[in-house]
């Protein structure tokens, strides 16, 4: 989207092949700070404050993938006015050239820099180093054309001093640099040119006042310009990251929405098919108790209060870079953890519900009079798509809602679990495909952690 194939289509000549478009996938999960900070953006309210380490790497590369062709053009540009400099300062020098090696060598050296230049754009327009390395190279342009200019003047063949503005305009027009490097650059060249006239005192080449208030007049205007376009890409580059926080997140509880969680899934399996990693995770459905009869009671309002309490409760689970709780519609949610056994996801469903139970939020038409979640777990083995699992952990949610509620019932291909909650304590029973118990007794764990095993006649 920020480059597209008919903008690419000029460059399709080059033997390397151009980058591909910015990922919106590889946006950044935004706290609510960085939507702060965004809104403020596209408010205009904000042009200075200091990004978080996620949202400045965004912004760097969207800027790298948003100023490519302006780039690419600069890069060009000044490599084939290098190319034809012979041709031109036979023009502008009518004399032979007093060191033609030197001259020609420092043209070759620049033709070499701005291939390597232009490789590295088209390689990796993003990088961090390529603000600095066009920076560089075309500061190195102005050294070579001040020795050029100073060096050949004292025949009396000099160059006007003007023709380096076309450097800091490129610059300036094309590239696109942060304001403060566009400064600093600007500073650098006119220090360069100082420099050649103080070491070559004597020469005819020295600036004249009107050619400092020439490019002043000129760099001064094309510098507030750059400003302005850095604002309007910052305003750009905000919003569409608001819009995408919009598309992929629940604006209720601030949880991802089902969408995020699909595209999260997704890029978590492309990673395990890259790494050949083996992992199971663990994915559970969690469904509020009764919650229609929560609105009915206590208003809708009050329905939404409670979804955006259990969803900072549910959101405690996502503790690690890959975990993800998302709601996927109505009292719905779905927590997804990463790399996670299933004997580990049920722990800590099971500390969530509790969590919920303790957090004491009334509900009058429930047995407790508190509000209670049910939910369904599901080993993810390799390969498993989220459609499947989804479907198992789905069927395991109904299990536990037919078996009474306020209980976790995880299920797979080969046996269903149920764990429930009793007064302090959990008992997990195994079943079998068929539903049928198993085994011969149940595990029971209490509140401070204590296993034992307790026949299925065994008196509770």
């Amino acid at each position: 989207m920020l480059v597209n194939s008919a903008e690419r289509g000029w460059w399709s000549w080059l033997p390397f092949k151009p980058p591909s478009d910015a990922d919106d996938s590889a946006a950044p999960d935004l706290a609510a700070e960085d939507l702060q900070a965004l809104e403020r953006i596209v408010s205009g309210r904000f042009h200075t404050e200091v990004l978080s380490p996620a949202l400045a790497e965004s912004l760097r590369v969207h800027l790298g993938h948003r100023t490519l062709p302006d780039r690419l053009y600069a890069v060009l540009g000044l490599m084939t006015m290098t190319a034809v400099a012979p041709l031109w300062i036979y023009a502008a020098i009518p004399h032979p050239l007093q060191d033609p090696v030197v001259v020609y060598g420092l043209l070759f050296g620049l033709l070499l820099g701005y291939a390597a230049l232009t490789r590295f754009l088209l390689v990796d327009c993003s990088h961090r180093l390529i603000d600095w390395a066009i920076g560089g190279m075309f500061m190195a342009t102005v050294v070579c054309a001040e020795y050029v200019r100073y060096s050949e003047g004292f025949s009396r063949g000099e160059l006007t001093p003007s023709i380096m503005l076309v450097v800091p305009v490129m610059m300036l027009s094309l590239v696109n640099q942060p304001p403060t490097r566009s400064i600093g650059f600007v500073i650098c060249y006119g220090l360069v040119i100082l420099l050649f006239d103080a070491l070559y005192l004597a020469s005819d080449s020295t600036p004249t006042p009107s050619i400092w208030l020439m490019q002043a007049l000129v760099l001064g205007p094309m510098l507030v310009s750059n400003l302005l376009r850095q604002v309007s890409i910052q305003h750009e580059w905000a919003a569409r990251l608001l819009l995408r926080s919009q598309a992929f997140r629940d604006p209720l509880t601030g949880l991802p929405n089902r969408r995020a969680l699909e595209d999260h899934f997704e890029r978590v399996q492309r990673q395990q098919h890259r790494s050949d990693e083996g992992s199971h995770h663990y994915l559970a459905l969690i469904d509020l108790d009764r919650f229609k009869q929560i609105n009915d009671t206590y208003g809708h309002v009050r329905g939404d209060q409670v979804l955006g309490h259990v969803a900072l409760i549910l959101n405690r689970s996502a503790r690690r870079p890959f975990d993800m709780v998302a709601r996927i519609g109505g009292d719905e949610f779905a927590i997804f953890l990463y790399d996670c056994a299933s004997i580990d996801g049920e722990a800590r469903v099971e500390a969530l519900l509790r969590d919920i139970r303790l957090a004491r939020l009334e509900h009058e038409q429930s047995p407790d009079h508190i509000v209670t979640c049910s939910a369904g777990g599901c080993s993810i083995s390799p390969g498993r798509t989220l459609t499947d699992s989804m479907r198992v952990a789905d069927t395991s949610l109904y299990r536990a809602k037919s078996n009474g509620r306020n209980q976790l019932f995880t299920g797979s291909m080969e046996r269903g679990q149920r764990l429930g909650l009793d007064g302090g304590r959990s008992s997990r029973t195994y079943y079998d495909e068929g539903g049928g118990r198993a085994s011969g007794f149940t595990i029971i764990v209490n509140d401070a952690g204590a296993i034992h095993r307790r026949a299925k006649d065994e008196p509770r």
